[in-house]
């Protein structure tokens, strides 16, 4: 998929559309919090957690519009990364790796942890308890399954969500794939990712 440079253009107006006011609410809420009172501390952190991920969103959108330079990395590591990351972030939820030998990739590093961190993401925000993370090599690519127990993707099974809309793209222009599918009718999300090692 290529994207045109004037849909670029107003896509990068847009997103400094969204990304200013987002920072101006960022720095109020940190103000709010240095308050102290104990009854919006929640709300706050609540607050600044969705407007610290609109932030990220914004930043992906910019990011993916620029060249990246390629580079051999372990893609276990990178999943190691962001999963140690939520996994201190959110310390209710359980997260298992099983990884079955190191993987090595030849692309956009920062590519693949913002796919990572989205699919993460989305399995936190349906209030998953458990999520499990799997990696494997098949000829020429590697095959990574994120899965959980929670509510379910909902729109995001239907690709409407915008982290996933960026996962995709991403993946596309390494002639990679995304697919998700419900656990089942009570619950729980797989996502599989199918990823060419160059």
């Amino acid at each position: 998929m290529e994207i045109v440079a004037e849909n670029i253009t107003a896509l990068q107006a847009l997103t400094h559309e969204i990304k200013n006011p987002t920072a101006l609410a960022l720095a109020y809420t940190g103000l709010i919090r240095q308050t102290k009172i104990p009854e919006v501390q929640p709300y706050c952190r609540m607050l600044e957690r969705t407007l610290e991920s609109i932030t990220e969103i914004t930043n992906e959108i910019l990011g993916v519009m620029e060249q990246k330079e390629q580079e051999d990395f372990f893609l276990d590591e990178v999943v190691s990364d962001v999963v140690r990351e939520y996994s201190q972030a959110w310390p209710m939820i359980d997260f298992n790796i099983a990884r079955t030998e190191n993987i090595s990739i030849t692309g956009e590093k920062s590519y693949a942890r913002i796919i990572f961190t989205n699919l993460i993401k989305n399995a936190i925000e349906s209030s998953a308890t458990a999520i499990n993370v799997t990696a494997h090599a098949v000829e020429n690519a590697a095959i990574i399954t994120i899965s959980d127990n929670g509510r379910g993707f909902g729109y995001a099974v239907n690709g409407t969500g915008l982290g996933l809309g960026i996962c995709r793209w991403i993946l596309s222009q390494k002639g990679g794939e995304l697919s998700i599918e419900e656990t089942s009718k009570s619950g729980g999300c797989t996502a599989k990712i199918f990823l060419p090692f160059s």
